[in-house]
C-alpha cells in the first residue's frame, strides 16, 4: 500500500481471526508492524475465523492479505507447533525450536505466504465522536457513533444508569 507506521488514526485493519483463534498473535504483529492499535480504535476484528486481513487507508484504498493454505500446512510441521499442540505457552517452548519456524517464515518470499487482493469497494465510514454526559449518572461518556435504539438516545437509555 506504501502506507508508513500509523502514528495517529488516519489507517485501518480488520483481522478476520475468530475469538480464540489459535494464531492470534498475528494481530499482534499487525499492531507493530503498522502502529494500527485497539487502544487508537483503528483494528476491529470481524471473528470470521481466518487467517487474513483487510487493511484499509482512506487515500490508498483497501487490500486483504490472507495466508496461503500450502503455508500455513508447511508452517504446522515444524516442531513448536508440537508442543503449543500439547498447551505449552510459546514462551515455555524451548528457545531454538522457537527460532527455527521463526527464521523459516523470514526466510520464505511474500508470494509464499500470502495471497493479496485488492478491495477496490471496500469502504470503512470514519465514525466522529460524541461526548454526551449522563444525566442520572453524572458521568461521561464517548458514543462511537450516537444513536437511537427503542426511543432511546445510547447513553440514556435506563439500563444504562445502573
Amino acid at each position: 500500500m506504501g502506507a508508513d507506521k500509523e502514528a495517529d488514526h488516519g489507517f485501518f485493519v480488520f483481522p478476520e481471526l475468530g475469538e480464540g483463534h489459535p494464531q492470534t498473535c498475528m494481530m499482534d504483529g499487525i499492531q507493530v508492524a503498522t502502529g494500527a492499535t485497539y487502544g487508537k480504535v483503528m483494528i476491529a476484528k470481524t471473528f470470521y475465523g481466518k487467517l487474513a486481513a483487510t487493511f484499509y487507508h482512506p487515500h490508498k484504498g483497501a487490500v486483504r492479505y490472507s495466508l496461503l493454505p500450502d503455508f500455513i500446512d508447511a508452517m504446522g510441521k515444524f516442531e513448536f507447533f508440537v508442543y503449543r499442540k500439547k498447551g505449552i505457552e510459546p514462551s515455555q517452548i524451548p528457545l531454538a525450536v522457537r527460532r527455527e519456524v521463526i527464521q523459516w517464515v523470514y526466510n520464505q518470499p511474500d508470494e509464499a505466504i500470502f495471497k493479496v487482493q485488492a478491495r477496490p469497494d471496500f469502504t470503512y465510514p470514519r465514525q466522529r465522536i460524541v461526548w454526551q454526559d449522563e444525566m442520572q449518572c453524572v458521568r461521561r461518556i464517548c458514543l462511537r457513533p450516537l444513536r437511537a435504539h427503542e426511543g432511546w438516545t445510547a447513553g440514556l437509555h435506563p439500563l444504562l444508569w445502573l
